[in-house]
């Protein structure tokens, strides 16, 4: 009931209090929500937050943003040019924020279960220092419309590093005096950090293509004026 509620108070926002760029506005209300994301993300990997309250009270103002992101981007259709809008790219940037979203969710109700359990807490241990540089790229992408770069490269090699030491934590052989149940939350919560990545591979390239195009269309501009 509360993440409904969220949504409909982001909806009444949107449509009372009309943006007068909804282009620049959709952009910075995307990279707060990548900032958010990565910052909530950090706390539950770090085991900062050990309150589903807490959590709870962070994460369901991200949801009322969400659907105003998607709104701005249909209301500026109207009103912004088709190849200034990169609707292809704002839409895949959008999906793959709602996607992490629901990631975070699983992420959030597992570290919950878990919060006193010594397999899931020497896991997130272990990891910790490379989920720490993963929410770090989360700030990193979030600057990405304004510094013009691409993180997948980083990404690419962040995921492989977390994979190697996964396999080192799973030869270590510390899981096998826990249950089946147990071992199956560590699995929930590593396919779920590699998804994170995934979606934030994705956000990046998205970004970077528009980036690269409006840095292509601004030279053809300054061509044709000289």
């Amino acid at each position: 009931m509360a993440l409904f509620s969220a949504v409909l108070i982001g909806l009444i926002v949107q449509h009372v209090l009309w943006p007068t760029n909804p282009l620049k506005i959709l952009k910075e209300k995307i990279s707060k929500s990548i900032d958010f994301l990565g910052r909530i993300i950090n706390k539950l990997v770090t085991l900062d937050i050990n309150d589903p309250h807490k959590i709870d009270d962070i994460v369901l103002p991200l949801a009322a943003s969400l659907p105003t992101s998607t709104s701005l981007l249909h209301d500026a259709e109207y009103i912004i040019r088709e190849d200034e809008l990169h609707a292809e790219q704002f839409i895949k940037i959008i999906e793959s924020i709602e996607l992490i979203y629901a990631d975070l969710e699983t992420l959030k109700r597992i570290i919950n279960e878990g919060i006193d359990n010594p397999l899931i807490n020497s896991f997130l241990n272990v990891m910790k220092d490379d989920y720490s540089k993963s929410c770090r790229l989360f700030e990193e992408v979030s600057h990405q419309f304004a510094k013009r770069e691409c993180y997948s490269e980083e990404i690419a090699k962040l995921t492989e590093e977390i994979g190697k030491r996964v396999t080192q934590y799973r030869e270590s052989g510390e899981w096998r005096s826990y249950t089946p149940e147990e071992i199956e939350k560590l699995v929930l919560i590593e396919t779920s950090i590699k998804s994170l990545l995934e979606s934030l591979d994705n956000i990046s390239k998205a970004i970077s293509e528009i980036n690269q195009t409006n840095v292509s269309e601004s030279s053809i501009l300054v061509a044709k004026e000289a």
